[in-house]
């Protein structure tokens, strides 16, 4: 039953890829449940670098008043 649970939670991490608020949540949650699951850790790595990539780039387009995209492409 432990095991599935554990299953679960990466499981919706990996679901909610791209909403790293979301993913946080749930690992968050999970951590304490699961203190020696490196999985869990795991999960809560790749969330906390979404949050901050995702950060960087609604700061870049605050502070320069445009939407980046791709490289070679500034709308």
């Amino acid at each position: 039953m432990r095991r599935e649970a554990l299953d679960a939670v990466i499981a919706l991490t990996e679901e909610l890829d791209g909403q790293p608020s979301e993913q946080l949540t749930v690992v968050n949650a999970a951590i304490p449940r699961y203190p020696y699951a490196e999985a869990v850790y795991q999960a809560a790595m790749r969330a906390r670098a979404g949050a901050v990539a995702l950060w960087d780039r609604r700061t870049c387009r605050t502070l320069l008043g445009f939407e980046v995209r791709s490289p070679g492409r500034v709308r």
